[in-house]
């Protein structure tokens, strides 16, 4: 560990999807001190609620004699999308940076940013359009066709038969950082950092 980094890692998501997501990265890549609470501890908490929330987990974390660790060497992000927030992302990073969260955020929504994982796209499709297209596109992967929230098995096995997945979704949403357009993604951001801690 290097000298500065953080004892643990505390992921906070509003979505089950985004739940199972980081699960998967941490159990593919076995990163050490990272904690994903379950998402229905947040009771669909949106933005500045679910950043509100992440304080309090971080507190109640480091008082828990099962983990003993101080406030100031667990690392927190809040993981969301844009759903009908209607102020910028500016206003929001800032809020989080006041309260020393970090943002893994999605625009429009989560599913833009597991696009990235299939191909370099920059979809601005929205809902169910996008959730269909993100169907079609694992089909031509060869992923099969239906696309369901609550089971990412495609996904694990699409990290474990391609073993770069990760960080090609990365480089795709790279391109998606962009946030004067939508879509736009910071999402990869808190992967890159959990493949910062993976065993080498």
């Amino acid at each position: 560990m290097r000298e500065n980094d953080p004892r643990l890692i505390l992921i906070c998501c509003e979505g089950t999807t985004e739940e199972l997501y980081f699960n998967a990265v941490i159990d593919a890549r076995r990163i050490p001190g990272a904690l994903v609470p379950p998402a229905e501890s947040f009771n669909g908490s949106k933005h500045k609620a679910l950043i509100d929330i992440c304080a309090q987990k971080r507190a109640n974390t480091s008082s828990d004699p099962k983990y003993d660790i101080p406030e100031d060497e667990i690392e927190v992000w809040a993981v969301f999308d844009k759903d009908d927030w209607s102020h910028g992302f500016t206003s929001l990073e800032r809020y989080a940076a006041n309260k020393n969260i970090r943002l893994a955020y999605s625009d429009p929504q989560f599913e833009t940013y597991l696009l990235q994982h299939l191909s370099q796209d920059g979809s601005r499709k929205c809902g169910d359009e996008l959730e269909h297209y993100l169907a079609q596109k694992m089909d031509d992967a060869g992923h099969g066709s239906a696309y369901d929230k609550s089971n990412l098995d495609w996904l694990k096995k699409l990290i474990d038969d391609r073993p770069r997945t990760l960080e090609m979704a990365i480089a795709n949403a790279n391109l998606r950082s962009n946030r004067t357009r939508s879509p736009f993604l910071t999402t990869h951001k808190l992967t890159e950092r959990l493949l910062e801690f993976e065993p080498k």
